[in-house]
């Protein structure tokens, strides 16, 4: 699947989790252009757009799919993302070079491993993330 008409990347985000949902309502007033789609992950529909990404890899990242289909997750995701944005449009070139790119995917699953305790205390409560 591709994005819809007008839209240049789909952002599937966890939709369950509060700083996920923080993060997309950021990124969404950021995005004057209008270029980015988010969905929920768990939104019933994307399987069925996306069924070449495994539901588990959904619940461990983000996932960005641009025009031709390409995905990405992780670090590369915000990468993609930020490369639409023009206040972070300059940060793209950065998280893409190699030390930096290493570096910034574990940052990445350090903080969505914990982004249910980071700011999430009701899934945190019942044992989502842990």
């Amino acid at each position: 699947m591709r994005p819809a008409s007008g839209f240049s990347l789909v952002v599937l985000y966890d939709g369950e989790c509060g700083l996920c949902r923080e993060s997309v309502r950021r990124l969404r007033r950021a995005d004057r252009r209008g270029r980015m789609e988010f969905l929920s992950s768990s939104d019933p529909s994307v399987p069925l757009l996306f069924p070449d990404i495994p539901p588990q890899a959904l619940d461990q990242s983000i996932h960005v799919i641009d025009a031709e289909g390409e995905v990405w997750d992780r670090a590369e995701a915000v990468r993609v993302i930020a490369s639409e944005l023009p206040f972070l449009g300059l940060l793209a070139p950065i998280l893409g070079l190699p030390g930096i790119r290493a570096a910034a995917d574990s940052a990445y699953r350090w903080v969505a491993g914990n982004r249910f305790r980071l700011n999430c205390p009701d899934h945190c409560r019942s044992g989502r993330g842990n």
